[in-house]
């Protein structure tokens, strides 16, 4: 009876769609087919009802993608991005669901890859360029290159241009260079913020040249993007947490040790492409820069507040390459116009510029192998590194406490005395208690490659919920396996929140899971999605776990899976 009421509903609403003018194809089921016409009647709009929904149940594409996830420090996305994918390649560029329907979701995300029919590699390696522009915002824009079936992963953030994040000064500015691609003046740049007591001078000479990846002129008009950061409330912004991992020297021989900040002074990110979205990778002639030193900040060579004559190191990081460059060193000397420190780089080349002292880290220490019960509990742990003798924390971690699972201690500074490990009965996901520990190592030192083991076996597993995907057909039918979706993404969030967390991926072949992220008693917004997380048209919100099982329940017969 509830079938029949939801296809004879089905078909009235196709009757509707159909009277509009509007076609779509049947093979859909009626649950979801009911849901977004009618949120399309409303709209009250026929062209492309679905936008990108009839290709819902197409094989995503998993190999040589990108995922790109964009943000803005405003907290919400700007209105209106306009998305250009271009370069040598960009004929070669798919959406996952192989279209050319290239569109950000709310939520910021886009999926792309490399036509599936082609391959790519050393030899042919497919090269492109994403550029995402909006009003009022600085313009973001990556190169890519693909030499296998490796997947990407970009996460960049639009910097709002008038209402910046505290502590940062943003601004784009534009410079036109002739056909010889020569700058036919001089520039002096400067990203104003008003409440930002520091800032940075950038000042570029009549006749650089700049020149893209292949060393190649680049002519016409630039876009010239600066952000400048201070040491008060800018430092959450160094690039990969402000840890170089694998940094080389001027000469760009590697350096053995691995490093962070320990203090930065300040630091700048600079990047310039053209109007037919060429990057700019080098400069013909160096760019000053010129950094504001907040007089605050504690040199600790002489442990002392900076003073003129100070020497600061300058640091690059190139978002282009990866890699962590120690330059040399920039002297503070003080400005007799506005009285302030200051410092100034001569750079060769856009890229994040740290004026910042190097504190030296233990590239790899200690490594504490799990004794429990768990096994594939999609839960982490809480635990802190402490001083031994003070009880201090030094730093804390979420651990998985799966059994002969490995926790490495890595990139911990080489001053850091002897520690200890306190573990505790508190997950990353409903909590618990944070003040009693349940294990605690003995004294350590963090640079040691020594091997300990965290024995919790005492610690009661988790109920878990199991996931289910459900295609029922009907009497005289049967499943027809190899037309159902390779996997179901699902994710869950608190009621009403939209942040929302992964959960078990469930497969053709393996059509159930588990999760421990869910309890019994408990209200979530749950979703899942059959294209890689494109869309998510499956979505129960304010759903009562009562019963160890939750299930996606689909009529097969609607879909094309049953024969």
């Amino acid at each position: 009876m509830k079938r029949e009421i939801i296809n004879r509903f089905g078909r009235s609403v196709l009757k509707v769609l159909n009277q509009l003018g509007c076609s779509m194809k049947l093979k859909k089921s009626y649950k979801l087919l009911i849901a977004v016409a009618l949120e399309w009647i409303i709209l009250g709009a026929c062209k492309n009802p679905l936008d990108g929904f009839q290709l819902l149940f197409k094989e995503p594409i998993e190999k040589a993608k990108l995922e790109i996830r964009f943000s803005s420090t405003t907290g919400k996305l700007p209105d209106n991005i306009k998305l250009t994918i271009t370069g040598k390649d960009a004929d070669k560029i798919v959406t996952n669901l192989n279209t050319k329907n290239f569109k950000i979701n709310k939520e910021g995300i886009i999926f792309l890859a490399v036509d599936p029919e082609i391959l790519p590699s050393t030899q042919a390696p497919i090269t492109f360029t994403i550029v995402a522009e909006a009003e009022g915002f600085t313009k973001l824009i990556k190169e890519f290159t693909f030499t296998g079936t490796g997947n990407q992963f970009y996460s960049p953030r639009f910097f709002n241009i008038a209402t910046p994040p505290t502590g940062v000064s943003a601004n784009q500015f534009k410079l036109s260079a002739n056909a010889n691609g020569e700058i036919t003046k001089s520039y002096i740049l400067k990203p104003e913020q008003t409440n930002k007591q520091e800032n940075a001078l950038v000042s570029v000479r009549e006749g650089t040249t700049f020149l893209n990846t292949q060393k190649q002129v680049v002519t016409g008009e630039m876009d010239f993007v600066i952000h400048h950061f201070d040491n008060r409330s800018g430092i959450s912004y160094l690039p990969e947490g402000g840890i170089a991992r694998n940094p080389v020297d001027k000469n760009n021989i590697n350096l053995p040790d691995a490093f962070n900040f320990s203090p930065v002074a300040s630091f700048a990110a600079i990047e310039i492409s053209s109007n037919k979205q060429e990057v700019v990778r080098s400069f013909s002639k160096p760019i000053a820069v010129t950094f504001e030193l907040n007089p605050n900040t504690v040199n600790p060579d002489t442990k002392a507040a900076i003073k003129v004559g100070d020497s600061v190191p300058l640091i690059s990081y190139s978002p282009y390459t990866g890699v962590w460059k120690v330059e040399g060193n920039s002297t503070i000397v003080k400005n007799t116009n506005t009285g302030k420190l200051e410092c100034t780089a001569e750079i060769s080349y856009p890229a994040y510029w740290i004026n910042g002292w190097p504190r030296w880290l233990c590239k790899q220490g200690p490594a504490f192998t799990i004794k429990s019960n768990f096994k594939d509990v999609d839960l982490s742990y809480y635990c802190v590194l402490v001083n031994a003798k003070t009880g201090n924390t030094i730093a804390s971690y979420y651990i998985n406490l799966n059994n002969n699972a490995v926790f490495r201690l890595s990139n911990m500074p080489k001053e850091t005395e002897e520690t200890r490990l306190k573990l505790f009965n508190f997950n990353n996901i409903y909590g618990g208690d944070r003040n009693k520990s349940i294990f605690e190592s003995s004294s350590f030192n963090i640079c040691e490659s020594k091997s300990f083991s965290i024995d919790v076996t005492a610690l009661p597993v988790p109920p878990a919920i199991e996931l289910e995907f459900d295609i029922t057909c009907p009497r005289g039918k049967k499943l027809d396996e190899a037309s159902i979706p390779s996997q179901m993404k699902t994710q869950f969030s608190e009621p009403g929140k939209n942040q929302w967390i992964n959960m078990p991926t469930i497969t053709r072949n393996a059509t159930t899971a588990k999760t421990y992220m869910l309890r019994i008693g408990q209200k979530y917004d749950l979703r899942a999605s059959t294209d890689g997380g494109v869309n998510w048209p499956y979505k129960q919100n304010n759903y009562l776990i009562d019963k160890k099982k939750w299930a996606f329940e689909i009529l097969g017969d609607e879909l094309g899976y049953c024969k």
